[in-house]
């Protein structure tokens, strides 16, 4: 069985038994037409348009393994060297990678590193305090693989960048759009890949921007619910900004939470 045959099995099981249609799963990314021939085995998607695709049926799709081209290694790095530079706040070589990025010419997947590309050029604004142009490149890079509008939300798929986008564009500038995100990510199942990459961060960044909006029980109710969550995924990650939240509007944590806080960077729970 040859990975065409793999990738069209794995594809067509997930969608099936999520009862998707094929239109919904690749809306904004890829044609039905295609779909049917990367579900059907007769073509393989590249790397990023499979990512995208499992994304959109809530799966991590770095669970899948097969050969990638030369050319999408030599993106795939260039993503890594562009999201590191990020993280470090660097906007010279964020730059000088985005340019590298662009340069090349790209056969397949042309929407999504159009995407990346406008967001990353939105991260640029960003380091530059120009919130205004961020969020106009963020809008940008998600009209490339979504038509809908932005406050659409039930209902939807969305790839991580694109909830990311989302995401972004909310913490700037819209509560009412961040609320919902909340709201769309409680709703999820627990093993669905943007509930576990995103619903601790974003619950910490809703019950912040809300302090003078909901009462504190209303807070600690969803401080308490993302915790949980995270004991239940086993997941580390942005735990310490929740229990720093829940100390604040409870007053108290238990034992086992305030030696959390207390050995934070030891254990790398940040």
């Amino acid at each position: 069985m040859n990975d065409s045959n793999i990738i069209g099995a794995i594809l067509g099981t997930e969608r099936t038994n999520l009862s998707l249609t094929i239109s919904k799963v690749c809306d904004g990314l890829c044609s039905a037409s295609t779909y049917n021939r990367y579900e059907g085995g007769k073509m393989l998607p590249d790397k990023f348009m499979l990512s995208a695709l499992l994304e959109r049926m809530g799966k991590n799709s770095n669970r899948v393994l097969y050969t990638v081209t030369d050319e999408e290694h030599r993106l795939l790095d260039i993503r890594k060297n562009i999201l590191e530079s990020i993280e470090n706040e660097d906007s010279e070589k964020t730059r000088q990678y985005l340019e590298e990025y662009s340069s090349i010419s790209k056969t397949r997947s042309k929407n999504i590193h159009r995407q990346l590309e406008l967001e990353v050029s939105g991260e640029l604004c960003r380091m530059k305090n120009d919130t205004k142009g961020a969020v106009s490149f963020y809008k940008e890079a998600f009209e490339q693989t979504c038509k809908k509008k932005l406050d659409d939300i039930d209902n939807s798929l969305y790839t991580v960048r694109e909830f990311g986008l989302l995401y972004k564009i909310a913490s700037i500038s819209d509560h009412n759009l961040l609320f919902k995100l909340g709201y769309f990510l409680k709703k999820l199942n627990d093993n669905h890949y943007l509930k576990v990459v995103y619903y601790g961060e974003l619950i910490s960044e809703l019950v912040s921007e809300s302090e003078n909006r909901w009462m504190k029980q209303v807070q600690l109710e969803y401080i308490e619910s993302a915790l949980q969550y995270k004991r239940l995924i086993k997941q580390s990650k942005g735990v310490v900004r929740l229990l720093e939240l829940k100390k604040k509007y409870a007053g108290e944590l238990s034992e086992e939470e305030e030696t959390i806080l207390k050995f934070d960077d030891l254990l790398g729970w940040n």
